[in-house]
């Protein structure tokens, strides 16, 4: 059995499980997407015939392994599966403007855009940005807390000892692993605007970290997560107008959102320190390129490397113009905006 294709949720989770491997390895790849309309109705055509030919594998694999008559386990299996045939031609839909975008659930409806995520510390510097094509955070803390430590390792920082985020990011296989690593993870397992518990999830981690979250000292740390990070996005979208992407494609939404959550380091106010007397030195970039703007930025602001809370959070970014067009270098509109 395909190790790319090994699932235990039935047909859909192997279907659903070969495409997410697909949309990982378009993403290692980063394609550019072409300027030209024609190249890019080619390469969306491209694009669904792929889709088509994986989900095709992905079925004949699970059709194969029903074959054995055994599970993983040894266990036999039950009645024979629905029958199943894959389309003869592509049947899904593909934005021709940027292939590499979704269609978002928003909570003002849906966007075609991406969803960019977001790190920061106490004193609102963001620390690691990423852009995903999923709607939901579901699946995504595991992937931030991976970033945050590689861009405080690249400036010589440690961890922060807390993590706190939102609802949505609950994964408890992923915060496990956090917790495993030395980093404690402050996530509620029901949504704000929900009365009572959610249905099923009740007992076990999920009563544990409702207990957490009421005592003084977890409703301390977790109030604190709302003004660390909302403002970030707050000020990014409607103080600075920053609410759509300039350019196409993952790879090249993911560059610019880090030049912008980068650019916001440098007009975020340095933390107050006591004054010291004598020769006052002054602060000097890391010599060589830096392998990032936004741990350079962040050391060059007042980072401290004791950082004891990381706040988590996403938002949604719309993709380039409707019309194909790119409005303007996003580099020098973000210096007209700079003070």
């Amino acid at each position: 059995m395909p190790e790319q294709l090994s699932t235990e949720q039935g047909r859909r989770g192997w279907l659903r499980e070969a495409k997410r491997r697909l949309d990982e390895q378009r993403a290692q790849q980063a394609r550019p997407i072409p300027a030209s309309r024609p190249q890019r109705l080619k390469e969306s055509k491209r694009r669904l015939e792929e889709e088509l030919w994986t989900e095709c594998q992905a079925n004949a694999a699970y059709e194969a392994y029903r074959a054995r008559g055994v599970m993983k386990d040894g266990r036999r299996f039950g009645r024979p599966p629905n029958p199943y045939q894959p389309p003869a031609t592509p049947a899904g839909k593909i934005n021709v403007t940027d292939p590499d975008s979704r269609n978002v659930k928003t909570p003002r409806g849906w966007v075609q855009g991406y969803n960019a995520q977001a790190a920061v510390t106490e004193t609102q510097i963001v620390i690691a940005a990423e852009v995903t094509i999923d709607s939901p955070d579901f699946g995504h803390l595991g992937p931030m807390v991976a970033a945050t430590e590689v861009e405080l390792a690249a400036i010589g920082a440690e961890m922060p000892r807390v993590v706190v985020a939102d609802a949505g990011y609950w994964h408890q296989v992923q915060m496990d692993s956090i917790v495993e690593r030395g980093v404690q993870v402050l996530i509620p397992p029901d949504a704000g605007k929900r009365r009572g518990t959610r249905p099923g999830w009740d007992g076990g981690l999920y009563a544990f970290m409702r207990r957490v979250l009421q005592t003084d000292r977890g409703a301390e740390l977790y109030g604190k997560r709302q003004g660390m990070i909302e403002p970030v996005f707050a000020h990014t979208k409607f103080n600075r107008g920053m609410d759509r992407f300039q350019r196409r494609g993952r790879s090249a939404a993911r560059s610019e959102w880090r030049l912008i959550t980068a650019t916001h380091n440098l007009q975020t106010p340095p933390p107050p320190t006591r004054r010291r007397t004598g020769l006052k030195r002054r602060a000097s970039a890391p010599s060589g390129a830096p392998r990032c703007p936004i741990s350079t930025c962040a050391k060059a602001t007042g980072f401290r490397e004791r950082n004891s809370l990381a706040g988590y959070a996403t938002a949604t970014m719309e993709c380039g113009t409707p019309d194909g067009r790119r409005r303007g270098d996003p580099v020098r509109r973000l210096r007209k905006r700079m003070p």
